[in-house]
Formats: structure tokens, sequence, C-alpha cells
């Protein structure tokens, strides 16, 4: 690491309190259904605004944490990131991007995207090269693809197409990059 000092991070999607409350609202009112990605859970569109701010109020932790260490100077590892946040929250409740202007939890979310914006690289691939690394993925990559590339082109992200590299041609890219943030 030349000298950086690295932290493993990983944010996910629902996180302690929506996920204790998804457990709740699966299993005790009964909400099932195939919209909330893998948890089997159905938002009625009447508490999908509730639901995009108890995602985000329980993420805010691991958020701070992870943007103090790169206030610290900490290379942070993570396989996830607050755009995965972002996405993992519109897709779950089926809102569009436009969603992100309307509901003041996801700009504020946007808004910390962007003002770290230069410590995120993008990795990503082409909708069919994510397919065939992963077919049992399929109805979720087709659902989210098109979130990312929108937000990664709008917070002019540093992006890694990995459907047009090898894993040492990727990886050579990536530590380019950090090499270039951190000296």
């Amino acid at each position: 690491t030349r000298g950086v000092e690295v932290k493993r991070v990983r944010l996910r999607g629902t996180h302690t309190l929506a996920y204790v409350l998804m457990r709740f609202m699966r299993d005790v009112t009964g909400l099932r259904g195939t919209e909330l990605h893998y948890f089997g859970l159905r938002i009625p569109r009447s508490l999908r605004s509730l639901w995009i701010y108890i995602e985000t109020v329980s993420v805010l932790p691991l958020v701070f944490l992870y943007y103090y260490l790169l206030r610290i100077r900490y290379l942070i590892i993570s396989e996830r990131s607050l755009l995965d946040v972002i996405i993992w929250i519109l897709t779950g409740v089926n809102e569009t991007p436009s969603k992100l202007l309307s509901v003041k939890a996801l700009k504020f979310l946007l808004l910390l995207a962007f003002k770290f914006k230069n410590y995120t690289i993008y990795v990503t691939a082409s909708k069919s090269t994510l397919i065939s690394r992963k077919a049992t993925e399929r109805s979720l990559i087709i659902k989210m693809k098109d979130y990312y590339d929108l937000l990664a082109n709008r917070l002019s992200l540093t992006t890694i197409d990995t459907s047009t590299c090898s894993t040492t041609e990727c990886l050579k890219r990536v530590l380019s990059i950090i090499y270039t943030i951190y000296r």
C-alpha cells in the first residue's frame, strides 16, 4: 500500500434498523412480495417514502464511519459504496432516479456521494458480461445496471469497465488511480 493505511468497510442495503423492521413487516404484517430484492417484502406505495427514510437512517452510522476514515486519510476498500445504498433503496421501493431530488433523505445521501466522488471508483461491466458472470442475479442486474450507470455518469465517477480488460489489467488501473489519489 506504499505507506497508505488501509481499512476494509462494507456498506450494505438494509441495515440493522431497516432489517428488523423489514422482518416485522414481512413476517408479522404479511407484506410478502418480490419488491425488496432478496427479502421477499412488498412495500406499499403509501409507505415508500417512510421506508426510504428508515433505510437512510439505518445506514448513516456506517456512512459516517466510511467518510470519517476517508477524512483521516485511510484508503477504504469496499465492495459496496454509498452509490450501492442509494440504488438499493430506489430499486427496492420501485422508484425512479427522479425520486433522488424529491426525498430529502436521498438528496442527503446523493450530496455525500458527490462530496466524496473523487474517492470512489465505479467498477462495472456490460449487462451481458455481468449476467454471464452471475446468471442467478439476472433480474437484479437488469433492474439496477441503468441506475448505476446514470448515477456514476451524473457524479462523474472514475470508471473501470471490467468487460474490456483482464483481471490483471483492471487491478493495475485501480492501483494507478489509488496511487494518484493518495500521493
